[in-house]
């Protein structure tokens, strides 16, 4: 995910920060189904059969009634979805597949799952007018390839840190190696006026220029909160560790890219 780009961060903590590759999500549906938004995209790990952590992306079709949502996830390989007895073999495409149904008061959904091709494993969850197994077998004829980027990118950070999460097009959180050390972005509504209460620990609050913004730099106990404000009234959150110096904070921050997804 890292490119060996370097970037001046000023005074010298230890830490590089590196041109960062913001996740591509590799696939959707062509056409997407009338009354379905574009869809919101989260990642992060589900646990295999045999118990190891595998990365695992979802994109999420939301519809205008409320009720029949489209999950579509892409992973390695298959991640089960329910105990194995609930689990159903099927066809589809010529490939070997898996279906679970479940039953609950708000309705019926249906589990697809199938390798659409080595190395990558898709599971479609249909509820409402979606959740039965006519429908999702429907919606599988339509996955195409279709590189979407997130919209929420990160496009610096530190050398060897890596993607642990991102969801709803919202939050990007990545992850230091071999350590607990994290560096997270979330989009907000509006920017917080009173960032000393606001921010947990702060201990003073500088102004800061961000691509020619005026945004709030917070010094904490244990590290950083940045707040930029967007040109359309929203905001993004940057908080980094104190092995961060201020000065690679704010270049962090201006690496960050929000773009709009209408696809």
């Amino acid at each position: 995910m890292l490119s060996e780009h370097r970037a001046s961060t000023g005074r010298s903590t230890g830490v590089q920060l590196v041109a960062f590759d913001s996740p591509v999500y590799p696939i959707g549906l062509r056409p997407r189904p009338a009354g379905l938004a574009a869809p919101t995209f989260s990642g992060g790990v589900a646990r295999d059969e045999q118990g190891n952590d595998r990365p695992v992306m979802t994109a999420v079709f939301r519809a205008a009634d409320g009720v029949s949502d489209v999950y579509l996830g892409v992973s390695d390989r298959y991640v089960p979805q329910d105990a194995p007895e609930r689990v159903r073999s099927v066809s589809l495409q010529g490939v070997p597949g898996f279906v679970v149904e479940h039953d609950a008061q708000s309705g019926t959904s249906v589990v697809l799952s199938w390798q659409r091709r080595p190395g990558q494993w898709v599971t479609l969850t249909g509820h409402g007018r979606f959740g039965n197994e006519a429908a999702v077998r429907a919606l599988a004829a339509t996955v195409a390839d279709d590189a979407q980027p997130v919209p929420l990118q990160v496009r610096l950070a530190p050398a060897g840190w890596r993607l642990v999460a991102f969801k709803d097009n919202k939050i990007v959180t990545l992850r230091a190696p071999d350590s607990v050390e994290e560096l997270s972005v979330n989009l907000v509504k509006a920017p917080e006026r009173d960032l000393m209460g606001w921010v947990s620990g702060a201990k003073r609050v500088s102004t800061v220029q961000v691509n020619g913004r005026e945004s709030d730099l917070v010094q904490t106990i244990d590290g950083w909160f940045l707040q930029v404000p967007l040109p359309d009234g929203t905001a993004f959150h940057l908080q980094a560790p104190a092995m961060l110096t201020g000065e690679q904070v704010v270049a962090v921050g201006a690496q960050v890219v929000v773009t709009s997804h209408a696809r």
